[in-house]
């Protein structure tokens, strides 16, 4: 959780300063319905990626971790290739690596829904206030 609330940190400092350096601020606000539409996303995301990508992994390549973890950040990774960028598909794949180590270590998504929800919210916002037109 301590790298979350650092890129949460990082992630709000972002979504603060870049939208007004790009000369394009829109309000911080959208309907509520869209934080529960992207909770919906993280959920669904980390049930296919860290609950049944890795249970699956884990029986085609036995119990070998690395293997297994590496293979569920990967697919995550590319889940995300419609954004087009390389920064995200790296940013993707260490998110992956870390959530797909927590789930391997607790075997619980609760950590990995939490951490999704609040890492990627930031991005969607900024995205949505102009940064990413």
């Amino acid at each position: 959780m301590p790298a979350t609330l650092g890129l949460l940190l990082l992630g709000g400092l972002v979504l603060a300063v870049l939208p007004w350096m790009l000369g394009r601020p829109r309000p911080l606000y959208l309907e509520v319905s869209y934080y529960g539409w992207y909770l919906g996303m993280s959920i669904f995301q980390e049930v296919i990626w860290r609950g049944f990508a890795v249970s699956l992994l884990e029986k085609i390549l036995g119990d070998r971790e690395k293997a297994v973890v590496i293979g569920s950040a990967s697919l995550f990774a590319f889940s995300h290739i419609y954004f087009r960028s390389i920064l995200i598909l790296l940013g993707t794949w260490l998110l992956g690596y870390l959530w797909g180590k927590h789930y391997w270590k607790f075997k619980s998504l609760s950590g990995p829904i939490v951490s999704h929800y609040l890492v990627g919210f930031p991005f969607i916002l900024l995205n949505y206030m102009g940064g990413n037109q």
